[in-house]
């Protein structure tokens, strides 16, 4: 049976850049757990292109980074926004090159908010972080408990296993249909390949 959400990741096209290091942000572990942050967001948060690959310049509509962040362009974030997600903000981010030089001031941060308590956690087998006991560091598998979701959410992070972000189907269609670049969705049973 088909589910109706996917995961959000980044695909890896070539020229195109990685990107690592945030900076400008203090608690940036607010960001992993949902912790609402546009009142108190900086308009000088950056991110570098990997100097790790000095060749791959080119910008994406998503971009993949070290953080574990959804970063997107203003394109993407429009889109997004017109979506009318509830519980997800946007955050201002500079993407710098790798000779430190301003590559562009037009891309965000996607952050959903307020993560979903949806994981069948017994069936997901999770190992718990041994520092934040409210953190699953590792799932065996990926256990959606569905009767737990609002169908108002169409993009969210579960609650306690904050490297995941789900987007409904239809909504990931809509993306594709638009033509951005630089996004790969798996199904929940492709857990194990993200």
């Amino acid at each position: 049976m088909q589910q109706d959400y996917l995961f959000w990741a980044s695909k890896r096209i070539e020229n195109v850049c990685q990107l690592v290091d945030l900076k400008g942000v203090e608690r940036e572990w607010e960001l992993d757990k949902g912790i609402p942050r546009m009142s108190s967001f900086p308009v000088n948060a950056t991110m570098r292109m990997d100097d790790k690959r000095p060749n791959n310049t080119l910008l994406a509509d998503n971009l993949f980074n070290t953080c574990g962040l959804i970063v997107v362009s203003e394109r993407l974030k429009k889109y997004l926004s017109s979506q009318n997600l509830v519980e997800v903000e946007y955050l201002p981010l500079t993407i710098i090159d790798h000779k430190g030089r301003v590559a562009s001031t037009n891309y965000f941060i996607v952050h959903p908010t307020n993560p979903v308590n949806c994981l069948n956690v017994d069936q997901s087998d999770p190992t718990w972080s041994s520092i934040d006991k409210t953190r699953i560091k590792e799932l065996k598998r990926f256990v959606l408990d569905e009767s737990k979701l609002t169908n108002s959410r169409g993009m969210f992070r579960p609650k306690n296993y904050y490297v995941a972000t789900l987007i409904k189907r239809a909504l990931a269609e809509s993306i594709d249909m638009e033509g951005f670049t630089g996004i790969r969705w798996f199904e929940l049973n492709q857990f194990a390949q993200l």
